[in-house]
């Protein structure tokens, strides 16, 4: 096993996991991976929890009847409390999902490896196994990647992959831990950390359901009755624990939302949009007629504000790619994401009203991109390639 500094302890029981938590109580890390199972609910099912610290390892078995109650973690969950124990993930986005609907907390203090490495210029959204080879020269072990969690009993090539990742994790953290501080990169990613631990990410809010789909349609009538549609299947997937695409796929949603039928026959005219079990379910069937007919009723709700990127006049184009170029050129000088430095929206909506967006003109982006991108535009820095060295520099 890669980088062991201890035994990997396999907990199968409450008193266990109990026990094991004490041990690291005092801790100043402790690096988390989840393996889960959400291709038939609409919640992630926890299979296994792994955890490591400077000195320890265990991988937890959530599936044992021990720890199939949320109430019995509670060991755990004051350790993600605890403010003296920083505790490091990489693209957490869904184990935090898991966190927050077993037991409505979040870690804190936390780091999402994923960001920090995109502060240092690793890449946008660089994978768990190419930051860990990157940094420690490497290769994870991969043949368990698509294994079946859920079965028990769990094999030794699941338990060593399990406690591979997360053992990798804890000596991960400290060498991107001094890069930045070398780097004062700390509190350029405050606000990424704050954003993806705050609840109200993982708490399904119907009435804004509608804004994951691609609805192209004009008409209020049309937005209204996706709003009300988009609401529905969100409440009854999770009503019924069931991914949002079988209780009403996209393409069926939006069909139903772009023609607005008005009576069963009409809506079964769409049929082949909608799953077999929603046809059969005569009840179910009245309900979804209904919510699309009282939708269609005037008057409409108002047509719901989608955020959209500012149109770029024709006549900007070639000053938008000239900052695009520079905002690149910028992100390689500090060794960082150029995505972090700022977003293809901000640098329309800056050429458009002729002003620096508030997100770019405060704070540290002000010094890292804002100040360099507002010389440009002034005709104070230029670009020009330095043909030795095969890279654009400013001058």
């Amino acid at each position: 096993m890669i980088f062991q500094t201890a035994p990997t302890q396999y907990i199968t029981t409450l008193a266990q996991l109990t026990d094991f938590c004490a041990q690291i109580a005092q801790s100043s890390f402790m690096a988390l991976d989840t393996e889960f199972q959400r291709e038939r609910t609409y919640w992630p099912r926890l299979c296994v929890l792994q955890i490591a610290t400077e000195n320890h390892v265990a991988v937890v078995d959530a599936l044992v009847p021990d720890l199939r109650n949320p109430n019995a973690w509670g060991c755990f969950i004051a350790l993600l409390q605890a403010p003296h124990i920083t505790k490091i993930m990489h693209a957490a986005s869904q184990d935090l999902e898991i966190f927050w609907h077993l037991w409505q907390t979040m870690p804190a203090p936390f780091v999402d490896t994923q960001i920090w490495a995109m502060a240092l210029g690793h890449g946008d959204q660089i994978g768990y196994a190419n930051l860990v080879e990157n940094l420690t020269h490497f290769a994870l072990p991969k043949e368990q990647q698509r294994s079946d969690w859920t079965k028990r009993p769990l094999s030794q090539a699941q338990m060593a992959y399990a406690a591979a990742d997360v053992t990798a994790l804890a000596h991960v953290y400290p060498i991107l831990a001094q890069q930045m501080k070398m780097h004062d990169r700390l509190g350029w990613i405050a606000p990424h950390m704050a954003a993806l631990t705050c609840p109200a990410r993982y708490t399904p809010n119907f009435e804004l359901a509608f804004e994951r789909l691609r609805f192209r349609s004009t008409s209020t009538k049309c937005w209204a009755v996706l709003k009300a549609l988009a609401a529905w299947r969100e409440e009854q997937a999770v009503k019924r624990n069931i991914p949002r695409q079988h209780v009403l796929p996209d393409d069926g949603l939006m069909k139903l939302a772009e023609y607005c039928p008005s009576d069963t026959e009409k809506l079964l005219r769409h049929k082949r949009y909608l799953p077999q079990n929603l046809i059969d379910d005569g009840l179910q069937l009245a309900d979804l007629l209904a919510i699309i007919v009282a939708a269609a009723t005037p008057p409409y709700a108002a047509m719901p504000q989608v955020p959209r990127s500012v149109p770029l006049p024709p006549h900007l184009a070639e000053s938008y790619e000239l900052l695009r170029l520079v905002l690149h050129v910028r992100a390689r000088q500090l060794r960082t994401s150029a995505r972090l430095l700022a977003e293809t929206d901000d640098l329309q909506q800056w050429l458009v009203t002729g002003q620096a967006p508030e997100n770019l003109s405060t704070g540290w982006r002000a010094d890292a991109v804002a100040n360099v991108l507002g010389q440009v535009l002034q005709g104070e820095l230029s670009v020009k390639l330095n043909v030795d060295k095969h890279v654009i520099e400013l001058v």
